[in-house]
Parts: structure tokens; C-alpha cells; sequence
């Protein structure tokens, strides 16, 4: 974490904003958050995802399964950032996953965002381990005041407040507890907790984990963390999620026992930064769409951002879904798609493992790391026929 933070000094000189990180090459590497300080949950962890990348790539044939591990941690975080410091709990720390065999410099791309809005730490009780959907509380703590500003867009100066469109950013301040935007119908939450459980069986605790100190949830706990992420970028309309109503923030308790569950989340909205929010509705030719055209259509107003970010969210409501960015030299994107499905016996849930939310940075009117790379909606299809459209929720934030 340090080696990473001391690149951005800048960082210590703001009060409240959001930091995105970004993977800019290799392929192959993964960002996450979890233990700062035991070193055994790092290794553990590499042995999970040499289990997890094995058991999603089994078809492969021996080929190099290095993007699909990439992919499982996913290669960008994005942060909120509290008196000079990202707002970690105690034990977090930023890991940089390389799955490579041959070691090769990593470059990562750090794009900060000022935010006039403080960030705030919410606590959330939670009854027992599983999925909770917690749209409700996110709306009443975070969204409740009155936004930064009007809408830059909305030159007429008589926008209503629950007209302004806005990103809220969530860190989950716990390194065995997990954040995200998913279905959250009780089948479903129940179905991905399931899933979880089979992805990182407990078992593993008598075959290979050191990191065992504290039952037999507490490593499974740290790499379904790590696996479904911490932090989620939330669509918002004025006071309100600006989501589909059959898909919400869950917070997500890998533990049986923690504190009483009472799970810290930290959380800061920007509405004055954001330039653009818009539902986009795309063609579906097969599962795995190609988002080119679409982010193709936000040229111009890409091209009037100095420094910032585009923030893409997977809004498919009848079906589980997650977003990928693939290298364009990889001639199967439907591999990966299929690997994620292929961690769960239990149909197609595996593919909200892939995450729901991706972010990409933009310097100079140009969004980077992108040159090489491909991004898809990646969606699942046990119905056996396909939606002829779909919409993915498109924001750009910056100065």
C-alpha cells in the first residue's frame, strides 16, 4: 500500500475526494484489498486463486489462465479518500496481483477526484452470514443531504434535486466482508451466497490455508472478499439509487461471527464532478457484447475531460451479468465468460463474480488503458435465448 500511495503526494493535500486506480499493463495482474499485515493470508490467497483460475479455465487445455485470474479480482479500484488517506479499516491494504510467470514491470495509473462532500462512515448491523441487500440504508446515510452542486449540464439552473444525476463510491472498511451491486431478490442473494460457499469451500482450511486463526470462516472469509470486492461506484438520481429496482447494493458477511456484525461502511457522493449519467441502450448479437460502439458514442464529451474517469455499470435485470476488459490479442472473449460460469455448479451465477461495476480513467480528453483492450457486457443466457437489447449505465466524472 505504501509503495503505491507515496506515488501520489497530492493524495495528502486533499481532504475529502476518490482515488480510481487502474492496471495499465501487463495483462495478467489484479488489484485488491485485503490483510495488511499477516503475511499467511497472502500466500493463502495465491493458492485459493491457483484452485479458483484451475477450476474456471479446466477446458482450457493447458493454456496460460493468467487474464482469467486478472479478471477474478478485477483490475481497478476506486476509492474514497478522508483527510489525506484512503479510508481503509485498520487491517486493509491494497495488494497487486501479478499472475504472470515471467516478472515484468507493472504500470498503474492513479486518477484523484475532489469531492466538496465529506466522507462518511456508516455502521450496519447485520443478523447472520449471507447476501444483504442494503439499498435502503446506502439512500437514508449517503444520499439523504443536499447534493455539491447543479448538474454542470443544466444550463437552465431549475433542475430539480431528485433530477441531479451523481456516483456514489463505497469501501466496506472489513477484510472478510465484501460490496457490490447484484440482483437482489431473495432466491438470488441466496443463490450467490451459495455460490460463494462452493467457489471457496471451507474445506480448503484442512488442505492448504495457514491463515486459520479464527475458525473456519476466517481465510474463506478474506478471499470471498477479495473475490466479489469491497468497494462499489453507485448510479444516483438525486436521492435515490438510479438503478433498476430488481438490482441494489448488497453488503455481503463472509463470517459467522464478527463483532457483533456490525460492519463499517465508508462512502462519499459526487455530483458536481459528474458530466454525464445516462441509461445506454445496446444490440445483443451474442453473450458476450462488445461495448466499443457504445463508449465509441461518448467521444466528444471524452474529449472535453483533462483528468477523470468513465464509470460503466451492468444494469441487466433478468439475468446475472458482469463486465470485463479483455486485451484485444485474447480471440476469445467468450472463454472468460464461460470460465466465470464455470466456478458454480449452480447455473450461470458464477458470472456476478466478474462484478458489475468498471471503471476506466481518462487523461486528456482520452480514455487509458484501453488502447489494447476491449470492454463486455458479458451476460448470462440459461434461457436459452438472448434479450435483442440490453443497457449498461454510462457516467463520466471529471474536471
Amino acid at each position: 500500500t505504501y509503495d503505491i500511495i507515496r506515488k501520489f503526494p497530492e493524495l495528502g493535500k486533499v481532504s475529502s475526494a476518490v482515488l480510481n486506480l487502474t492496471i495499465l499493463s501487463p495483462s495478467g495482474v489484479s488489484l485488491s484489498i485485503n490483510e495488511n499485515a499477516d503475511p499467511t493470508v497472502r500466500t493463502d490467497m495465491d493458492g485459493a486463486m491457483e484452485r479458483m483460475g484451475s477450476s474456471g479455465t479446466k477446458d482450457w487445455k493447458n493454456a496460460d489462465n493468467s487474464l482469467f485470474k486478472a479478471q477474478l479480482f478485477g483490475t481497478s479500484l476506486t476509492l474514497p479518500v478522508t483527510n489525506g488517506e484512503i479510508a481503509f479499516g485498520t487491517w486493509q491494504g491494497i495488494y497487486v496481483c501479478s499472475w504472470n510467470k515471467a516478472e515484468v514491470p507493472i504500470r498503474i495509473l492513479g486518477t484523484l477526484v475532489i469531492s466538496s462532500q465529506k466522507v462518511r462512515t456508516i455502521y450496519v448491523k447485520l443478523n447472520s452470514r449471507g447476501v444483504h441487500p442494503i439499498t435502503p440504508i446506502i439512500e437514508k446515510n449517503f444520499l439523504s443531504s443536499q447534493p455539491e452542486k447543479k448538474f454542470k449540464k443544466d444550463t437552465s439552473s431549475k433542475m430539480e434535486m431528485n433530477e441531479i444525476p451523481g456516483l456514489l463510491f463505497l469501501l466496506v472498511r472489513h477484510t472478510s466482508a465484501s460490496l457490490g451491486m447484484t440482483r437482489v431478490s431473495k432466491d438470488k442473494c441466496e443463490e450467490l451466497n451459495d455460490a460463494f460457499d462452493e467457489v471457496v469451500p471451507e474445506k480448503w482450511n484442512q488442505e492448504f490455508f495457514v491463515h486459520t486463526y479464527e475458525g473456519p470462516d476466517d481465510m474463506p472469509g478474506h478471499v470471498k472478499s477479495s473475490l466479489f470486492g469491497v468497494t462499489a461506484t453507485v448510479p444516483t438520481l438525486g436521492k435515490d439509487i438510479n438503478l433498476p429496482k430488481e438490482i441494489g447494493v448488497t453488503l455481503n458477511e463472509h463470517r459467522d461471527v464478527h463483532y457483533n456484525n456490525t460492519r463499517k461502511v465508508a462512502g462519499v457522493h459526487l455530483n458536481s464532478s459528474v458530466l454525464l449519467s445516462k441509461h445506454a441502450e445496446i444490440d445483443v448479437k451474442d453473450a458476450c457484447v462488445d461495448l466499443s460502439s457504445v463508449v465509441g458514442d461518448l467521444k466528444n464529451e471524452i474529449g472535453e475531460i483533462s483528468k477523470g474517469f468513465l464509470s460503466l455499470t451492468a444494469i441487466t435485470k433478468d439475468r446475472n451479468a458482469c463486465l470485463l476488459r479483455i486485451p484485444k490479442d485474447f480471440s476469445k472473449p467468450s472463454q472468460i465468460r464461460e470460465a466465470f460460469i464455470s466456478l458454480s455448479t449452480k447455473g450461470e451465477i458464477g458470472l456476478e463474480l466478474g462484478g458489475r461495476c468498471l471503471c476506466i480513467p481518462i487523461t486528456k480528453g482520452s480514455l487509458v488503458g484501453i488502447d489494447d483492450c476491449k470492454l463486455y457486457l458479458a451476460l448470462g443466457s440459461s434461457s436459452k435465448n438472448l434479450p435483442k437489447k440490453t443497457k449498461v449505465h454510462l457516467s463520466l466524472v471529471g474536471i
